[in-house]
């Protein structure tokens, strides 16, 4: 192991990182960091002013876990639909790391709009503005109602032992998209 001299914030963050995927957030202090690293607490302290400012580093590195597997499964030819079968598919793979962020008082959204404020989130209503000449208002509502969709779903395989195939997740993603496309049609027709 590293001496405590030698020891980084992003060694830190990893080491966080390990721990959360393993073991999720409960068992996540001081200590248990340290002992991850196989030295004291007093390096932590040296680069972080307390464990809520190491935290953050984490949240944001676990943002950016969770968008760079998004944006790897993203298809431009229907974006969210894809996006809604990533976004279940990262919570059945990192269980944990999808808890941290959407499951705990880490989420900073206070309102449906938030998630529209996240920049991934606004190019995919832009894409479907795009595409199907939605206006932005139909557009961040087929949204909304699709990452809520998927967001249940996702939530399901990150709390549960519950096995759902790949093609099952798929196959209730569309029919979603189906019935709120169809929806969005009538709407248009009667507008």
């Amino acid at each position: 192991m590293k001496e405590k001299d030698l020891v980084t914030r992003e060694d830190l963050v990893a080491a966080v990182l390990k721990m959360l995927l393993r073991d999720g957030f409960d068992k996540i202090n001081a200590r248990s960091v340290a002992k991850q690293l196989n030295m004291s607490t007093k390096p932590i302290y040296r680069l972080y002013k307390s464990m809520d400012e190491l935290l953050k580093d984490v949240e944001q590195a676990t943002y950016d876990i969770y968008n760079k597997f998004l944006e790897s499964q993203i298809d431009n030819k229907n974006a969210v639909v894809t996006m809604c079968i990533a976004h279940v598919a990262f919570a059945e793979k990192y269980k944990n790391y999808f808890k941290y962020l959407f499951l705990s008082k880490n989420l900073s959204w206070n309102k449906l709009d938030d998630i529209l404020n996240e920049k991934l989130n606004q190019s995919i209503v832009v894409n479907m503005v795009n595409k199907y000449g939605m206006s932005f208002a139909m557009a961040k509502e087929f949204f909304t109602d699709m990452w809520l969709y998927s967001n249940g779903l996702a939530t399901t395989m990150a709390t549960n032992d519950m096995q759902i195939s790949k093609k099952e997740i798929s196959d209730q993603i569309i029919h979603i998209y189906n019935i709120l496309e169809k929806r969005l049609e009538k709407a248009l027709q009667m507008a």
